[in-house]
C-alpha cells in the first residue's frame, strides 16, 4: 500500500515480514548519527553532489530509492525536483522520511525489496545506499532493482 511521506497509511506492522529487512537499520536514528558532526556533513554533502552529478542527465525523473529511509538523498532529490519513491521493508523506514520532507513530497512504500510491487522499467532511476552489503540475496535485490529502472540504476 502506498502512502506520501508525513500520511499515517501502513502496510504491515513494525517487525520485519519479508526475507530482507537491513533497511530498517539504516533508516534508524542510531545508524543516521554515523554521520553527524563536520566529518559526517562533509561525507554527506560529498555524496549528494556526486548523485545529482550522476543524475543530472534525467532531471525531474521518477526515482525509486530502495531502502531510501535514511533519507540522505530522498530529501536533496526531492529538493531538485526529482519524483521520489522510497521503498522500506518497514513501516518504521518512513520515520526520518516524515521529519525532513514535506507531507505529499515523496512516496513510501513498505514492500518486499526482493519483490518489488511495480511493473517492468516503471521508475527512470533506481537507487540504493548503504544497503548492498548487510543484504545477504544482494543479487536478487539488484535483479530486482534493474527489471523496475528504465534508464539507470
Amino acid at each position: 500500500m502506498t502512502g506520501s511521506a508525513g500520511g499515517s497509511e501502513t502496510a504491515s506492522p513494525a517487525g520485519p515480514p519479508f526475507p530482507e529487512s537491513a533497511d530498517i537499520e539504516t533508516a534508524s536514528e542510531d545508524y543516521a548519527r554515523r554521520f553527524s558532526g563536520k566529518v559526517g556533513d562533509y561525507f554527506l554533502e560529498v555524496q549528494t553532489r556526486a548523485v545529482l552529478e550522476l543524475l543530472s542527465p534525467w532531471p525531474q525523473a521518477r526515482v525509486l530509492e530502495v531502502g531510501g529511509g535514511h533519507a540522505q538523498l530522498a530529501v536533496p532529490l526531492v529538493r531538485e525536483g526529482y519524483r521520489v519513491t522510497v521503498s522500506g521493508s518497514s513501516e518504521t523506514c518512513r520515520a526520518r522520511l516524515d521529519r525532513f520532507l514535506p507531507p505529499g513530497s515523496c512516496e513510501f512504500l513498505c514492500c518486499d525489496m526482493l519483490r518489488l510491487p511495480f511493473p517492468d522499467r516503471h521508475f527512470d532511476l533506481v537507487l540504493a545506499f548503504r544497503l548492498l552489503p548487510h543484504v545477504e540475496r544482494w543479487r536478487e535485490l539488484i535483479a530486482e532493482m534493474c527489471r523496475v529502472a528504465e534508464k539507470a540504476l
